[in-house]
């Protein structure tokens, strides 16, 4: 199996990953929907370009840190509830965590590569962390505890915010991003301030609201 560069075992009833352990050439690797909880093996496959979790048993992601040239990684659906380790994943693009318990996204505010990033369904509350991360061109905090966004006036690349669910009101930051499209903004909880929705379709922007 050596020399193979892409491996997709995806809802199959996989649990050991050890006999993968030694395959240092692969740069894809997908375990979605197993019963995987235990990735150490990963740690020595270095050149990995794109690993996916989602809906795994996995908790701990210190295994990760170990792979430079990581650029998509889906742990939504698990079990992970730091996320530290991750603070050294420079050439990081596309990051789903979505549907976890995490609660902080201190350790991405470095994570500078960013172009995705999936909060969905988390306990977040503060978004100050991710003020910096100028490349990220899609957000999705929907059914987070997020209530305020005035870190996000600095997303100039923003193109799709997804904050459904959440207690914000107030969509002034948004005003006069240059790539902003679509904002789906109808969470039930608190009406949206009908002044910065019109200055937002005024530049042309779709905000869903119903």
């Amino acid at each position: 199996m050596k020399g193979l560069t892409k491996i997709s075992l995806d809802e199959t009833m996989v649990s050991d990953l050890s006999p993968l352990a030694d395959m240092a050439e692969l740069q894809i690797l997908t375990l979605g929907n197993t019963p995987v909880s235990d990735i150490s093996a990963v740690a020595g496959m270095t050149q990995l370009k794109k690993l996916d979790l989602a809906n795994t048993q996995v908790q701990n992601v210190e295994p990760i840190s170990e792979l430079p040239n990581l650029q998509t990684l889906y742990l939504g659906g698990t079990w992970v509830e730091r996320v530290r380790s991750l603070i050294h994943l420079d050439s990081l693009i596309t990051l789903d965590i979505g549907n976890t318990a995490i609660d902080s996204i201190i350790p991405f505010k470095k994570n500078t590569s960013l172009e995705y990033l999936g909060l969905q369904n988390t306990n977040v509350v503060w978004l100050k962390p991710i003020e910096n991360l100028t490349a990220l061109t899609r957000l999705d905090i929907s059914n987070t505890r997020v209530s305020e966004i005035p870190w996000l006036s600095s997303l100039v690349n923003l193109k799709r915010l997804n904050m459904q669910g959440t207690a914000v009101s107030d969509l002034t930051p948004l005003v006069g991003l240059p790539a902003l499209a679509i904002v789906s903004a109808n969470n039930g909880i608190k009406p949206l301030q009908l002044g910065p929705v019109a200055k937002l379709r005024e530049q042309g922007v779709r905000v869903i609201d119903d």
